[in-house]
């Protein structure tokens, strides 16, 4: 009986203060502290921008307490890591694992500090971790999207046409989710035009600032897309891929920008942007922390259904795209929505 009572008392507590007792789910602290870390610089207009948007919106919504570290010198990345860790100062860290480099810093935090919750974004290499978070996006689709644009472009009357039945890509590394982006562009592109080419080329570099922040690089390659026939280039290249916008105004030709939307930063040339709603996810999942109801050792999926990528529509895409080609694109995105396309993809 002493021992059913106080049994009894516990749950009456739990159920007043919210404690979970489930595994696989993270209590809610008091007042939930999130660590935000950029493996890179802030100032990208896209994935890292967005990421640290979701992580005010928090801030400024949840009450949450929140620290944002940039690193762009990736021989720092695990001891600075490890430091934050062991510091006890912060209720979840989240990170985006999917550069080598990274990733093994990951690994050792993880290794060394097992009960720090993690939100892992864009990368599921800890998906069985029982402290992970992850977050998966089907850039997949928003690309697969870019891609039928592009085909529709480059066979088009529009005024910054090669006529060469040609268009390309910018890409960060070889790693997973940039082949991801890509096996979809490439998809999209058939979809519309079976005999198209698809040039695509990576800046590569160490995984820092040379490959994500490397504006001369990203336009350097762009040019040498453009010269070879390119209509349109898709960088997917972060920073770096502001230079293939840039180039793509010099080579009087168009563009596709990603992760945020990027359509005004060359006026008239870039036709859409691939989003990936990094500041919806991030938020959506420290929320579930504040509740405690954050799973560890699951993947949350954003794609077009949930709204958690998207190919960019406004006013400066409408002054280039005819209303034929998005009545064109309306249909081939409710097939992927509704399962009868279904986009390849390397994750």
């Amino acid at each position: 009986m002493k021992k059913l009572a106080i049994l009894g008392v516990f749950a009456l507590i739990s159920g007043l203060f919210g404690v979970s007792v489930g595994p696989s789910r993270a209590a809610a602290p008091k007042h939930l502290s999130v660590l935000l870390y950029i493996d890179g610089s802030l100032g990208d207009l896209g994935f890292f921008d967005s990421a640290n948007s979701g992580v005010l919106r928090a801030q400024k919504q949840l009450g949450v307490s929140v620290k944002v570290t940039q690193q762009s010198d990736a021989t720092q990345w695990q001891t600075q890591l490890l430091a934050l860790a062991g510091s006890g100062k912060y209720d979840v860290i989240v990170l985006d694992a999917s550069d080598a480099t990274l990733n093994g810093a990951a690994k050792a935090l993880i290794a060394k500090y097992p009960k720090q919750r993690i939100i892992d974004f864009d990368d599921n290499s800890f998906a069985k971790t029982p402290s992970v978070s992850s977050i998966i996006y089907k850039q997949n689709e928003g690309s697969f999207l870019a891609g039928a644009l592009a085909a529709m472009v480059a066979n088009s009357n529009l005024p910054f046409v090669s006529h060469k039945n040609v268009i390309g890509m910018v890409g960060g590394q070889k790693i997973p989710v940039i082949i991801d982006f890509q096996d979809g562009y490439v998809q999209g592109a058939k979809a519309v035009n079976p005999k198209i080419a698809v040039n695509v080329t990576f800046i590569g570099g160490s995984g820092g600032n040379d490959t994500w922040s490397n504006k001369p690089a990203g336009a350097r390659l762009a040019a040498s897309l453009y010269n070879a026939g390119a209509a349109v280039v898709y960088q997917v290249a972060g920073g770096s891929g502001l230079g293939v916008l840039s180039q793509a105004k010099v080579a009087k030709r168009y563009a596709i920008g990603v992760d945020s939307n990027q359509d005004s930063f060359a006026p008239g040339h870039v036709i859409g942007s691939v989003v990936k709603r990094v500041d919806n996810s991030v938020f959506d999942l420290i929320k579930l922390a504040t509740q405690g109801k954050l799973q560890g050792a699951h993947i949350y999926y954003y794609g077009l259904q949930n709204h958690g990528v998207d190919l960019t529509r406004d006013s400066y895409t409408r002054a280039i795209i005819t209303p034929a080609m998005y009545s064109k694109l309306d249909k081939l995105e409710a097939q992927v929505m509704s399962g009868k396309i279904k986009v390849k993809t390397a994750l």
